[in-house]
């Protein structure tokens, strides 16, 4: 699985990459929400360290002066989403872990639709846990 995972990674359109990478932390959460029912706090942990990492690759990623306006809207979107994670994390809240996961959902399709406008069409990979986390 994650061999397929990481060659669809490497053979997708640069357009997809962002939404591919909000799929992940989406999976990321999916998977710490797991962890916490089962109350395996460090695979908690980790998923939810495994989302910040991803977060903050994204937000270092932003090119500040092509459209500033923009960059500053995602700078935003990055902080709110790291806040959650931690809280969620810190706190072991399913609360902040739903709403993070609400926020990394809404991305990704935002993404997808960005680089459908674009020319770019994306299949159903990871259907299965896309709709464990609408769930």
């Amino acid at each position: 699985m994650n061999a397929y995972r990481d060659a669809s990674v490497d053979l997708a359109p640069k357009r997809l990459y962002p939404a591919l990478l909000w799929g992940g932390i989406v999976r990321c959460l999916v998977l710490a929400g797991r962890a916490r029912d089962r109350r395996d706090i460090p695979e908690r942990h980790n998923m939810l360290m495994r989302a910040q990492q991803i977060v903050s690759a994204l937000d270092r990623a932003i090119r500040d002066d092509l459209i500033p306006t923009w960059a500053k809207e995602l700078h935003t979107v990055h902080a709110r989403m790291l806040y959650l994670l931690v809280q969620a994390n810190v706190r072991n809240s399913a609360e902040f872990l739903a709403e993070a996961k609400g926020l990394a959902m809404q991305m990704e399709d935002l993404w997808r639709q960005a680089a459908a406008k674009a020319g770019d069409v994306f299949g159903e990979e990871g259907a299965a846990l896309r709709e464990e986390a609408e769930a």
